[in-house]
């Protein structure tokens, strides 16, 4: 399944000036998207989600775990084969200590794009020796 999101998404995403005003912008997406069923699909929400959890850890990378931990659990739920969902929540929990987590997701990455299974074994080795 192809994972798509409103072209409008990606403007904000790239043509936002700073992490926090990303943060606001997709905020409102996300609200509009989710509120509206004939907008998207559970995958667009999801792609809005993945890109609000990273920018929130672009703006603040002090925040382990918080809001965009949340953000991304609810984009690997909404987009269980979207692999980067599986990979910003991967970022999200090593952000907030959580090595085990960290290395659970990005297996479910690996698992969904298998073509980056390489990769994704490194980050698990990576993820191991930090615990």
């Amino acid at each position: 399944q192809r994972h798509t999101a409103p072209l409008g998404i990606h403007f904000i995403h790239y043509q936002a000036t700073s992490p926090s005003k990303k943060v606001s912008l997709l905020t409102s997406a996300v609200d509009a998207l989710s509120g509206d069923s004939t907008l998207s699909s559970a995958s667009a929400v999801a792609r809005a989600l993945v890109l609000r959890a990273d920018a929130r850890m672009d703006a603040d990378p002090t925040d382990t775990g918080g809001e965009a931990l949340g953000d991304a659990q609810r984009a690997a739920e909404l987009g269980p084969s979207y692999g980067k969902a599986w990979r910003t929540l991967a970022d999200a929990r090593e952000a907030g200590g959580d090595f085990s987590g960290a290395v659970e997701a990005v297996r479910r990455w690996a698992e969904a794009e298998p073509s980056l299974a390489r990769k994704a074994k490194g980050e698990v080795e990576r993820l191991i020796a930090r615990m």
